[in-house]
């Protein structure tokens, strides 16, 4: 009982990931505006890091990893920004798992 009263106050940990594409020739202001927000997401309890993958080659994406020791600690975040990170989860999920997944199940009936 008590290790779960406990659960319940901490959670399992979180993790959000956005991808970024800044405009052509404003590198360097999206770094500034990178290290601007990794800075910002330090200052939050519960923050246990940013990781942030820059574009290699053909690709132009920058990823954004943040985490958190529980969920609880991610809410104080405006609303602005949860939105921002919460579809920067759901639109790769869409895109990359569900729909396609969708479209095999329905083949028949899509292209029929």
């Amino acid at each position: 009982m008590e290790s779960e009263d406990l659960q319940q106050q901490s959670g399992p940990p979180v993790s959000v990931m956005m991808s970024r594409m800044p405009l052509p020739g404003k590198e360097r202001e999206f770094e500034t505006y990178l290290n601007g927000i990794a800075e910002a997401a330090q200052r939050h309890p519960g923050h246990l890091g940013v990781s942030i993958i820059r574009p290699s080659g053909q690709e132009k994406n920058y990823y954004i990893l943040f985490e958190f020791d529980r969920r609880s600690n991610l809410e104080p975040y405006p609303l602005m920004l949860r939105t921002l990170i919460l579809t920067g989860m759901a639109v790769p999920l869409m895109t990359f798992l569900l729909m396609p997944l969708l479209t095999r199940v329905f083949k028949n009936w899509l292209y029929s």
